[in-house]
C-alpha cells in the first residue's frame, strides 16, 4: 500500500489530505482543514473491503499526529449518530462529545490536543 500526503491552500483554509492506495485502488483516506487554532476532520473513509483491519484507527492516529505537528489545540469531527463502530473508535482515541446539537443524525466530537512544551 502506498500512502500519499499533500497540502493545499484554499481561499482561507489549508487542507491536509492523506490517501492510501493499493494497486491503484483507493483504500482509505482522510482530509483535515486547518482554521486558526484547530483542525476539523472533514472526511475519513475506508473502503468496505478493507474495514475491520485497523486502517481507520491508524488514520485517526495519523490525523492526531498531523494536528500536533501543526500546533492545533483541538481536532473536531462530525459522525452519524448511528455509526456505533466509528463512535467507539473515536472514543478510544479520547474524543469527547462536543455539543448537544438538535440535529438528530449527526454528533460533533472534539479532541483536545496536548502540545508538549520544550
Amino acid at each position: 500500500m502506498q500512502i500519499i500526503k499533500y497540502k493545499q491552500q484554499l481561499d482561507y483554509l489549508i487542507s491536509h489530505d492523506t490517501i492510501i492506495i493499493n494497486n491503484g485502488v483507493y483504500v482509505a483516506g482522510y482530509s483535515i482543514q486547518e482554521t486558526l487554532d484547530s483542525l476539523t476532520l472533514i472526511s475519513l473513509f475506508v473502503d468496505k473491503n478493507y474495514r475491520g483491519k485497523g486502517i481507520g484507527n491508524k488514520l485517526v492516529k495519523s490525523a492526531i499526529k498531523d494536528a500536533k505537528k501543526i500546533g492545533s489545540k483541538s481536532l473536531f469531527l462530525m459522525v452519524k449518530k448511528d455509526n456505533k463502530k466509528a463512535i467507539k473508535m473515536y472514543k478510544k482515541n479520547k474524543f469527547k462529545f462536543d455539543t448537544n446539537d438538535s440535529d438528530t443524525r449527526y454528533i460533533w466530537l472534539k479532541l483536545k490536543i496536548k502540545i508538549k512544551k520544550l
